[in-house]
Order: C-alpha cells, then structure tokens, then sequence
C-alpha cells in the first residue's frame, strides 16, 4: 500500500499529496520528500502533534534557526533513523493542487530508515 509518510506517522484527517519524490543529497544519502496539502484541521497543530508523538517513540528535538519566511520548521533524530524534517505552514499556496486545501505539511526523511516505532 502506497504511504506518502515516515514509518510511524499517521495522519488522521483528509489531506492530498501535493508532490512525493526521492532525492540524492550532496553527501550521497537517499531521501525522501513528500508535500501534503492539509483539507481540514490546522497545519500547525497537526505538524506539533506528530512531533509529539516522534518524540514519544524515541526521537529528540534539533533546534533549528527560523526563517522569516512562512514556514514552521521541526526537525527530529533517532539514532538508527536519522533526521526527519517537518514543516508547515497554514498558507496552502496561491495554486494549490486541490482548492479545498487549508495547510500544507511537509516531511523530509531518510529512504534506508528503520522504522519510528520504538
């Protein structure tokens, strides 16, 4: 079955995958990036809630600088896993792929990662 999330993320309200892609870093590791674009709740509340729960399952928070930009930026580690990023914003956009889209969520993480589940 097709899953556009980290192992162990579960979203539990409507959203659309905005776009979904694997890259290569400059370093070589394999990542994955997946953009969803939100249909009911609040991006923010959405994206603190998963890092609560990433946090429960063993993951520590990475401060990261914040940008003036839009976006709220999260970043999680776990040895064995790797760094998952996660940002929002509640702004989906002035073309948003489905126009029912009130936020949009974006996780970044690596391709070889075990899973997030303790």
């Amino acid at each position: 079955m097709y899953d556009p999330l980290p192992d162990g993320v579960v979203l539990d309200l409507p959203f659309h995958v905005r776009s979904d892609r694997f890259y290569t870093t400059r370093g070589g590791d394999q990542r994955r990036v997946s953009t969803l674009e939100l249909l009911d709740g609040d991006a923010g509340t959405v994206a603190r809630g998963i890092g609560s729960a990433l946090e429960a399952s063993g993951f520590s928070t990475i401060a990261i600088p914040e940008k003036e930009d839009g976006v709220e930026r999260l970043a999680f580690r776990k040895g064995g896993y790797g760094r998952i990023n996660v940002s929002y914003q509640a702004d989906p956009g002035d073309s948003p792929v489905n126009p029912a889209a009130v936020g949009v969520l974006k996780f970044d993480w690596p391709v070889d990662a075990s899973p997030a589940a303790p």
